[in-house]
Order: structure tokens, then C-alpha cells, then sequence
């Protein structure tokens, strides 16, 4: 008989402990129209800020069974698109920041402006180099270039030379054999000339020596030979 008073006593003891012992909230409550907005979330927020940032807030701070997510999905607009936000728990108050993320160490700027002063540097001094090659290989490029213009220049030179000296040769040989000619010409005609002198003086002179005094005798004798004949006396 004294075990079921036992099991009586045992089990009214565990619906006293169940009684006493409030339910759990659900982490993924459902929003309501019936639940209150503003008046929950004000009072838990002063009551984190008026809390020591010493000691860490646990990640059930500020949430509430009668919460609505809405609050949660104004802040998140309203805040900056610059800064991204650290991850945070399902659990954790919207407006609540973790002080991990507000005791995190920023990076010096310091550090950050050698950085960028390096890295100006290197850019500097590659842009630098690039322009130096691009400065040598526009040098040679217009080097050879007006190498190459020269050398097409000078062969133009030397053939246009070569060519204009063939032609004054040419009409150096050509004035030459003309002028030898016309020397030759003139030569011609002054042995010809000599040459009928010579003999039209010839001839005139035989005629005025020999032709002249032989017909003045043939015709004396002429004469004389029709006066014997026909008698005619000579007046005296």
C-alpha cells in the first residue's frame, strides 16, 4: 500500500515542477497583428544601453515573446549600404549591436596610406617603365625607320647620279662626234675651195699665156692669107 502513495506523491511533484517551470519561446515566432510594436523593443533597448559594455550580451538579450519582426526589417533599412554588417544570431535583437563587433580593432590609417603610397610607387614606377620601353622602342622604330629612308634615299641618289651621269657622257659623245664632223665638214670644204681656186687660176692663166697668143697668131695668118690671095696691099 505505501508504493502507490509514492507514485501519487511523485506525480503530483512532477506537475508542480511542470507548473512551475515556464515554456520555452520559439526562436521563429510569427508575426501578429495583436502584438505590440514600439513599447517592448524601447524598453529593452535602454535597458542594453544602460547595461556595462563589459559584460557580453547573450544572444536571447531584447527578444520577446510578443516582438513583431517589422522593427527588425526598418532598422535594416534604414541603415548605410556602406558599412556591411557582422553576421549575427536568428536570436539576437535587431537594434541591439554585439559588442564584439563595436570592441573589434579598426585598421590604422596609417597602415592603410603605406599601403596605398607603395602601391602608387609600384604603379608609378611601372607606368614609368612602360613609357620607357614604349620612348626605346619608338626610337628604334623611327631609327631604323630613317635608316631605312636614308639608305632608299641614298640608292635613289646614287641611280638617279649613275643615270644623269651616262646621259652627259652620252651627249659629251654625241657633241663630240658633231663637232668632229662639222671639223671635218669644214675641212671638206675648205681643200674644195682650194682645190677650184687652184683651178680656176690654172686654167686662167694658160688661157691668158697659150690660148690667147695662139689665137692672135692663127688669125694674123688668117689675115695674111686673104691678102696673097686676093692681092690686097698692106697700107703702110
Amino acid at each position: 500500500m505505501a508504493r502507490p502513495r509514492a507514485t501519487a506523491t511523485a506525480g503530483a511533484d512532477a506537475g508542480a515542477t511542470a507548473v512551475s517551470r515556464p515554456r520555452r519561446a520559439n526562436g521563429k515566432t510569427k508575426s501578429s497583428f495583436l502584438s505590440p510594436v514600439a513599447p517592448v523593443t524601447i524598453a529593452r533597448e535602454r535597458a542594453g544601453r544602460s547595461s556595462s559594455p563589459s559584460s557580453p550580451a547573450t544572444p536571447t538579450a531584447g527578444l520577446s515573446f510578443f516582438s513583431s519582426p517589422k522593427p527588425a526589417l526598418k532598422s535594416r533599412s534604414s541603415r548605410r549600404p556602406t558599412a556591411k554588417p557582422a553576421a549575427r544570431s536568428p536570436f539576437d535583437s535587431p537594434r541591439t549591436a554585439s559588442p564584439l563587433a563595436a570592441a573589434a580593432p579598426a585598421p590604422s590609417p596609417s597602415s592603410a596610406v603605406v599601403s596605398s603610397v607603395g602601391d602608387l610607387r609600384t604603379a608609378a614606377a611601372s607606368q614609368i617603365e612602360a613609357l620607357k620601353r614604349r620612348l626605346d622602342a619608338l626610337h628604334s622604330s623611327a631609327h631604323t625607320d630613317l635608316g631605312a629612308t636614308l639608305s632608299r634615299a641614298s640608292k635613289r641618289f646614287k641611280t638617279q647620279n649613275q643615270a644623269y651621269q651616262q646621259l652627259t657622257d652620252e651627249v659629251d659623245k654625241e657633241y663630240k662626234k658633231m663637232s668632229d664632223s662639222i671639223k671635218e665638214n669644214t675641212e671638206m670644204i675648205k681643200a674644195k675651195y682650194k682645190q677650184i681656186r687652184a683651178e680656176a687660176q690654172s686654167s686662167a692663166s694658160r688661157v691668158c699665156k697659150v690660148t690667147i697668143p695662139e689665137m692672135t697668131k692663127s688669125v694674123e695668118k688668117a689675115i695674111d692669107g686673104l691678102r696673097n690671095r686676093y692681092n690686097i696691099s698692106m697700107p703702110v
